[in-house]
């Protein structure tokens, strides 16, 4: 048996709210937490199941007892079972689940009254699974009780809205809604402009409250706003409530108070007018300016496989799709010297689109398409 088990995401149509509603009913029925009083809730068997219970955990779980127990043993611990690793036969004499578990059961047994006594395990009972260890003053908002409360808040919104791209990634959900009148109409990379929200709620200790305006363009993706001051809200303390409905409401103040919203098309011609400084002729001067766009990109939080995979997408198709090495260069002189920084912000929002299971690298590439889209980044 593998040491953990990576959780799943689901994505909903956007007429799908009642069957979303059902499965955070679903899930919340057989949600069971309870605080950890002896070590074997926790310890694994030569199966990778608890002593106590026989359940699974997932990855997260084990990364959040790690992180309680000593810097750098999640690392490790992955690392040695081989977590997110292509199996090779010549690999499989350097990773093993079971050392792995060991491990982890030292480490539980030498450091648990200190460190882990009284910490609460979030249990699924459907599963069979510990999808997560947090501490004794976590306040858990289910999922569903979230999605309450967001519908009620948007109550207050006297512009049509529609319920829009729901995802779920093991007990973190995004929903967002956008509204039906458009504040800009495109070609064919962005039909249409629409204002609308995005929030966001985990159960399971992986991520804060969350809300911010958006602006979605069909069919390309959506550009974030920055999560500022207010825009998350921590799972914890008595006035955790009182916090939470805050954060809802400064979400709607900041979409009112947005100018940006006004003014999508003129922000749009701007990015046009910015070429990206590519001649098309000198393949060596390309390259060097294509790694210093890459550079630029990765200052602003992109991976180096992410920026370049923007930039292939921006350079060949405008943005559309991420091209081929070889087609790249076969297109360069036809293509490359008219690419402009809208054709990187189309390019970020269908990066985004194509990321869709890793929550983080997702927003972070919407927020910085909101970022060149508002002028506050500018690819030099």
């Amino acid at each position: 048996m593998p040491l953990a088990i990576e959780v799943q995401g689901r994505r909903f149509g956007e007429a799908e709210e009642a069957d979303l509603v059902r499965y955070l009913d679903d899930v919340e029925n057989s949600t069971i937490t309870f605080p950890i009083e002896d070590p074997r809730q926790i310890t694994l068997d030569h199966a990778c199941r608890t002593m106590d219970g026989q359940d699974q955990f997932t990855w997260l779980a084990i990364r959040q007892v790690c992180r309680v127990l000593g810097a750098g043993l999640g690392t490790y611990i992955g690392d040695l079972a081989g977590f997110r690793r292509a199996p090779t036969s010549e690999d499989a004499e350097f990773h093993s689940d079971d050392d792995a578990a060991a491990v982890f059961n030292m480490a539980v047994r030498r450091r648990f009254r200190r460190e882990l006594m009284g910490h609460q395990i979030i249990r699924s009972a459907t599963t069979g699974t510990i999808d997560a260890v947090v501490g004794h003053g976590y306040r858990r908002l289910p999922n569903r009780d979230f999605m309450e409360r967001v519908k009620e808040a948007l109550a207050s919104v006297d512009e049509p809205l529609q319920f829009h791209e729901p995802l779920v990634v093991g007990r973190r959900v995004t929903v967002r809604y956008r509204f039906a009148a458009s504040v800009f109409e495109g070609d064919d990379r962005m039909l249409s402009a629409h204002g609308g929200f995005s929030f966001a709620n985990s159960e399971v200790g992986d991520g804060a409250v969350r809300g911010t305006p958006l602006l979605w363009f069909d069919p390309s993706g959506a550009a974030l706003m920055p999560y500022n001051a207010g825009s998350r809200v921590a799972h914890t303390g008595k006035d955790f409530p009182r916090r939470m409905q805050r954060l809802l409401d400064r979400t709607l103040e900041r979409w009112r108070g947005s100018p940006l919203f006004q003014g999508v098309g003129q922000h749009i011609e701007e990015l046009a007018d910015q070429n990206l400084g590519f001649g098309g002729a000198d393949e060596d001067a390309d390259d060097g300016r294509f790694r210093a766009l890459v550079s630029q990109l990765r200052h602003k939080q992109l991976t180096q496989s992410m920026a370049r995979r923007v930039l292939r997408r921006a350079v060949f198709a405008g943005g559309r799709e991420e091209a081929p090495i070889d087609l790249m260069r076969s297109e360069r002189r036809r293509t490359w010297g008219g690419r402009t920084a809208l054709d990187v912000l189309v390019a970020l929002l269908r990066e985004s689109e194509a990321t869709l299971l890793n929550v983080t690298a997702r927003e972070r590439l919407e927020q910085l398409a909101y970022q060149m889209l508002a002028g506050r980044f500018r690819l030099e």
